[in-house]
């Protein structure tokens, strides 16, 4: 159900590939952040605020938590879908298929809303844009 591109990868494969070059750079960043010396004083401009913001530490938080966005939507069922999605605690019996496909489109909309950073890459295909 995952836009693919022409060579048949996946969108979420895609995502896993440019997350790990992100958490590669990161860890690299981190490590000479570590062996260097750690600053003392508050960064004062913009930028170096914005530079302190996007830390190693924090990207590779980040890198995670998008990793198992991504993961587990590589891993549901239409039918899991609609159970996630249900408020009936009896299961998603008695949903209609049609709002179980909504759902199915729902995670491939998240999917290419975290895509959209990677646009400026060379894999990213422009059918993936939301």
């Amino acid at each position: 159900m995952l836009a693919t591109d022409s060579a048949g990868r996946s969108l979420a494969e895609f995502l896993l590939d440019r997350i790990d070059e992100d958490e590669a750079l990161a860890r690299r960043a981190w490590d000479e952040q570590s062996a260097g010396s750690e600053r003392t004083t508050a960064p004062r401009t913009a930028r170096a605020r914005h530079a302190a913001r996007h830390s190693p530490a924090r990207v590779l938080v980040a890198c995670e938590a998008k990793r198992q966005l991504v993961k587990n939507s590589m891993e549901i069922e239409p039918d899991q879908v609609a159970e996630l999605f249900t408020l009936e605690p009896h299961g998603p019996g008695n949903l209609p298929r049609d709002q179980t496909v909504g759902e199915m489109y729902f995670v491939e909309r998240v999917l290419r809303h975290l895509a959209v950073s990677y646009a400026d890459h060379p894999e990213y295909e422009r059918q993936w844009r939301p």
